[in-house]
């Protein structure tokens, strides 16, 4: 059965706004025939990835590099990157802006942060040359198109916030959770695919949580704030050497924890704190081997794990272990779940000494 489009909706299917909106309203059609929607609904917010804009995308050495750091979104961008005049939907109410992707770009050279940085004896890792290049590329074309420069996965928290029934389409994970939860938007887990369509079209089949029936709520999440913490938790003390301690967080956020002097307790005691990218971005695989990554993000534990270098351990605890694991060099659970989220024989083998276990070398 046909979506129900409105006038817009239709006009744009046509073609009357330009061919980037007719592009893009096609790809959305079709996968509201596959989800068997019947109607479109009209956004508030679209957050997408930023893609990596290469001018020799065939080069053998540059395809090589697009393999390690693309998450698979880039190219889509190109037919609408080379349509004259395309411009996001801004004009309907629609905001869109970019997720964060490998690097601070203000500090792309500096080291001791995810995307430059060395374990000793263990190796090094540093984000490669072109690819940063690459993607400012691609950033600076998504400003030339209307997206805002977020370079945030939570806009939604304190830059562009969904009043209560609006949609919005994220392709970042904690959207499903934060909007429709906190600020009862609604909001799929888009994919990173749809959202490149919504942000020049405004607009996203009904579909999933946009429905009714599929918001009933099944748990109750308490939050408490992720910079401020770490700062009381690390102040006066100092991270031990060879250890990396990064504190990662939103652009406004970033400068609040400048001005209230958080940020100075983190990098008096060793760390870095940043903002306008995401650890889950980098490219894992190619950090040094057989490290270990303590975090307090379950996303990291979940996505990531399966997209590290060789003998990388993973360890998901409370902001309080992760502190003390950064002081120390070792990690000690201070919470029951932390000693539950650690790989089985890794418990087992520690089980004689009790439901405590140390693990050297955290990051």
């Amino acid at each position: 059965m046909a979506m129900k489009l409105t006038k817009l909706q239709q006009e744009m299917l046509d073609g009357k706004h330009g061919e980037a909106k007719k592009f893009c309203m096609d790809k959305l059609v079709d996968f509201g025939e596959a989800v068997n929607a019947t109607e479109m609904v009209d956004l508030s917010l679209v957050l997408c990835g930023v893609p990596i804009w290469s001018k020799n995308p065939r080069d053998p050495k540059t395809l090589e590099k697009l393999n390690a750091y693309d998450l698979g979104h880039s190219r889509l961008y190109d037919p609408i990157f080379a349509i004259k005049d395309a411009h996001v939907a801004d004009e309907t109410g629609c905001v869109c802006g970019n997720d964060p992707y490998f690097v601070q770009f203000d500090k792309a050279k500096e080291k001791g942060y995810p995307w430059n940085f060395e374990i000793p004896g263990k190796g090094s890792f540093k984000v490669d040359d072109e690819m940063v290049r690459d993607l400012k590329a691609g950033y600076d074309k998504l400003l030339e198109h209307g997206h805002l420069p977020w370079l945030s996965c939570n806009p939604y928290l304190n830059t562009r916030i969904p009043k209560m029934g609006e949609y919005a389409a994220s392709s970042e994970s904690s959207a499903a959770c934060y909007i429709n939860t906190v600020l009862g938007a609604r909001t799929n887990r888009e994919s990173p695919v749809n959202t490149v369509y919504c942000a020049y079209t405004g607009c996203l089949p009904k579909y999933g949580s946009h429905l009714d029936e599929n918001r009933a709520a099944k748990c109750i999440v308490e939050l408490d704030d992720e910079v401020r913490e770490v700062a009381r938790l690390v102040k006066g003390k100092k991270v031990k050497e060879g250890v990396q301690l990064w504190v990662q967080t939103d652009t406004p956020s970033y400068f609040m924890a400048q001005h209230y002097g958080d940020t100075k307790a983190i990098e008096d005691a060793g760390g870095k704190i940043y903002h306008q990218t995401c650890m889950a971005m980098t490219p894992f695989r190619h950090y040094p081997k057989n490290i270990t990554i303590t975090t307090s993000s379950f996303k990291y534990v979940k996505l990531c794990a399966g997209f590290g270098s060789e003998g990388t351990t993973w360890i998901y605890a409370n902001p309080e272990a992760l502190v003390n694991a950064a002081v120390t060099g070792v990690f000690t659970p201070t919470a029951r779940w932390d000693y539950w989220s650690q790989p089985r024989e890794m418990r087992q083998a520690n089980e004689k000494d009790g439901p405590f276990i140390t693990i050297p070398g955290a990051v």
